[in-house]
């Protein structure tokens, strides 16, 4: 898997002469919640998705309880979370009393782990005019596939679909490839259709 980003030029205001500065962003490829979450864990570990959910909704509570008692969190491998506050007017020693100070939202910082292991990403430059939001290529769901069945026997079109987050096009032609090429074994009707890798010798 990779990282796709795009170069952004910016001008900068207030200067006599119009400056332009180069900024790179990732280039999303959608938004993941709670839900597949819960697919994700379900799928490597012996709860089920709505164990997972109600994990995560416990955990919500808990963070929110936490900063609103006045203790900062870590989230081990992730992240630490404190409560960022914020004044309605600005505050100086000489106004300092009748100032209403509240609170405005969470201040978040990365665990070292997850920096380093985000460092080791590969970063590929999208291409000029081509919208790769929300795609992977054939290779990269490949992967995906044989990453997921060397720790399972089977998938279903759905978990792949998860997996993956490729579109339904994507989805039929991808699993009609994989029988072609004799990577995959489909068994199963319906709902209850199963695809198994055939080992190769």
């Amino acid at each position: 898997m990779s990282i796709e980003y795009k170069v952004n030029r910016v001008s900068l205001p207030g200067f006599e002469e119009e400056q332009e500065v180069l900024y790179p962003s990732v280039v999303t490829r959608g938004t993941v919640g709670v839900k597949e979450w819960a697919e994700y864990a379900s799928m490597r570990s012996t709860l089920s998705e709505p164990d997972v959910m109600a994990a995560m909704s416990s955990l919500s509570d808990f963070i929110s309880h936490s900063l609103k008692m006045g203790y900062n969190v870590n989230l081990e491998k992730i992240g630490f979370l404190s409560v960022k506050l914020d004044t309605e007017a600005e505050l100086t020693c000489e106004k300092s009393r009748g100032v209403a100070v509240k609170a405005d939202g969470v201040r978040f910082k990365c665990a070292k782990e997850l920096k380093e292991e985000l460092a080791t990403s590969k970063l590929i430059k999208a291409e000029a005019g081509k919208r790769t939001s929300g795609t992977t290529t054939f290779d990269e769901r490949k992967d995906v596939l044989l990453g997921y069945l060397v720790e399972n026997q089977s998938i279903s079109a759905r978990k792949y679909k998860a997996l993956t987050a490729c579109t339904k096009y994507q989805l039929h032609t991808d699993l009609e490839q994989y029988i072609a090429e004799g990577l995959l074994l489909r068994k199963g009707k319906g709902r209850a259709t199963r695809y198994y890798l055939i080992k190769q010798e």
